[in-house]
């Protein structure tokens, strides 16, 4: 494996996190989100199994430009790992492999509350900033046995929802229903990412 300068390394790591962390800086765009039955986000994510970021409409794919080096760097095999939840707190690891390397983030979902059914959404903060607000809204459109969708709002700047599709770790091979399929497609217009990939389940 290539071992990177200490210098670069240090700036991918920051870019990674900020870039992850913060919206793209461009205009407001809200998604075509389909009318349905309302969907219990607790539900979903109370499983200790992991979550996979099957597909997204953010790249996963970003660019450094280092002196006399430029580097393309990939996102794969995403997945968020349950610590502990409860019906208000959902605490989790965000994992990715980034460089053969594996980035951790700390994660807190604060459930929004819903006076008259369960929640659909939570704020979530990064726990590894000294920052009291959220940098983003995550909502549950769609699930169906083991895949969800969600739509990401950004919290702290202007900028586009984006679309995650989660599948939940099974024994059998890592796919999406073909409905659930059919849904992102019609509600997540924009260009698609996979940074999953057959061998992550392996690591």
């Amino acid at each position: 494996m290539t071992v990177l300068p200490s210098s670069i390394a240090l700036a991918l790591l920051s870019f990674l996190l900020q870039s992850y962390m913060c919206a793209k800086g461009k205009a407001a765009a809200r998604l075509e989100i389909p009318k349905s039955q309302h969907l219990d986000i607790v539900k979903v994510l109370n499983t200790s199994r992991r979550l996979w970021v099957y597909k997204r409409t953010q790249t996963n794919t970003f660019t450094i430009n280092e002196t006399y080096v430029q580097l393309e760097i990939e996102e794969t095999c995403i997945f968020n790992k349950k610590i502990n939840i409860s019906s208000t707190d959902y605490y989790f690891w965000q994992k990715m492999s980034v460089v053969g390397e594996t980035v951790e983030l700390p994660l807190l979902g604060k459930f929004v509350e819903n006076e008259t059914e369960p929640p659909n959404a939570m704020d979530v903060w990064d726990l590894s900033e000294n920052d009291s607000s959220p940098f983003q809204r995550m909502t549950l459109n769609y699930t169906e046995r083991g895949c969800s969708i969600f739509i990401l709002t950004p919290l702290q700047e202007d900028g586009e929802e984006e679309c995650e599709m989660y599948i939940r770790n099974s024994n059998r091979s890592i796919s999406p229903p073909h409905r659930c399929n059919e849904v992102f497609k019609r509600i997540c217009k924009a260009s698609v990412y996979e940074p999953y990939k057959p061998s992550c389940k392996a690591e």
